[in-house]
């Protein structure tokens, strides 16, 4: 949903809308990639990040220290987030809130201390995701990421 239900969507409500759901599988692709510095380079510098266990958010140096901690678990893992079943509303024009449904796939396992590849993705976690995003200086940026847990390997972020 871009707007309220029955009304019509405006061109820049669909616009913003999209450019939120790209700017999602960028971070997304960039976090997959091991580029965390990429990945959080998304977000504003005054981001309330919320990981699934934390009752407090946490701003965006310790969230993108957290993401390293999980990704790089253990040297040469990889992973695959999907995300999918966007639905968002500009609340200003210049803030869209916007829920996504995330998939994360475990591409790889460690054996004796090194990554292998799984003959088939295993499924580490599904999880909402709510999201608020600002437009700053003509890009949107995350302001906002809180992730919550429907299925987890680990039930919270980073635990082991």
């Amino acid at each position: 949903m871009i707007t309220e239900p029955g009304s019509i969507p405006t061109v820049e409500a669909m616009r913003a809308r999209a450019a939120c759901e790209e700017l999602v599988h960028v971070f997304y692709e960039r976090l997959d990639d091991g580029d965390i510095d990429g990945a959080f380079a998304l977000h504003a510098d005054d981001l309330e990040f919320h990981p699934p266990g934390s009752p407090t958010p946490i701003g965006r140096a310790a969230a993108a220290q957290d993401a390293a901690r999980v990704r790089l678990a253990y040297p040469g893992r990889r992973t695959l987030h999907v995300a999918t079943s966007f639905t968002g509303r500009l609340a200003a024009p210049d803030l869209l809130d916007m829920d996504y449904l995330m998939t994360v796939y475990e591409l790889t396992e460690p054996v004796d201390g090194v990554a292998v590849d799984r003959a088939e993705p295993v499924i580490f976690a599904l999880a909402r995701e709510r999201c608020r995003f600002r437009l700053d200086a003509g890009a949107w940026r995350f302001i906002r990421q809180r992730i919550e847990p429907i299925a987890a390997a680990r039930a919270t972020w980073g635990q082991s």
